[in-house]
């Protein structure tokens, strides 16, 4: 079969399927409710208890200048970076922030600096990545903060500018977990 034919048909199977997922609800259960009172009884729900208690690595992120430094407040740490303006971050997940080389990124070579990543604190299994450090734990979050860093190359190595900026910056963050100058605190 050609390729279009069987994008054809994929799409003709998944419309089926959905149509009928939607003649199953079409039941009359007084139960039911329109699709408008479902939406608007959605909206109206307060989150449950047990979500709000969910950590969220990037709950109330910001980054604040600080002359040459700009610090980068997340859920239950600090981290202090060079306020160069050529880096920023991600929420990968839930549980795990990635700190970036804006250029390299954008030009496809990654960019990553460190990837800063919460574990309960009965969970090691970080132990098995090949580049990290225990940055710190925050015990009333119940979370050991690992600092993952790459093992390949992230940086365009044909771009001088991308080589020297990238390499200060990830010389920077090559300090979390020392004791004396890391620019990693937890709150």
């Amino acid at each position: 079969m050609k390729k279009q034919e069987i994008l054809k048909l994929t799409i003709a199977a998944v419309l089926c399927f959905c149509m009928a997922i939607a003649f199953i609800g079409c039941g009359d259960s007084p139960e039911q409710k329109s699709a408008e009172e479902a939406t608007e009884e959605t909206v109206a729900t307060e989150p449950t208890e047990e979500a709000s208690d969910e950590y969220y690595i990037a709950d109330g992120i910001t980054v604040e200048e600080e002359n040459d430094m700009a610090v980068l407040y997340a859920n239950g740490f600090h981290l202090t970076m060079p306020n160069t303006g050529t880096w920023t971050y991600d929420a990968e997940t839930t549980d795990s922030l990635r700190i970036y080389y804006m250029d390299a990124d954008s030009a496809g070579f990654g960019g990553t600096l460190v990837t800063i990543m919460a574990f309960d604190l009965d969970d090691n299994s970080y132990e098995d990545f090949p580049d990290y450090v225990v940055a710190g734990e925050n015990e009333e979050l119940g979370k050991r903060f690992i600092a993952l860093f790459p093992t390949d190359v992230q940086y365009d190595p044909e771009d001088e500018t991308q080589a020297a900026e990238y390499t200060e910056l990830l010389n920077h963050v090559q300090t979390i977990g020392s004791s004396d100058a890391s620019p990693f605190v937890v709150q």
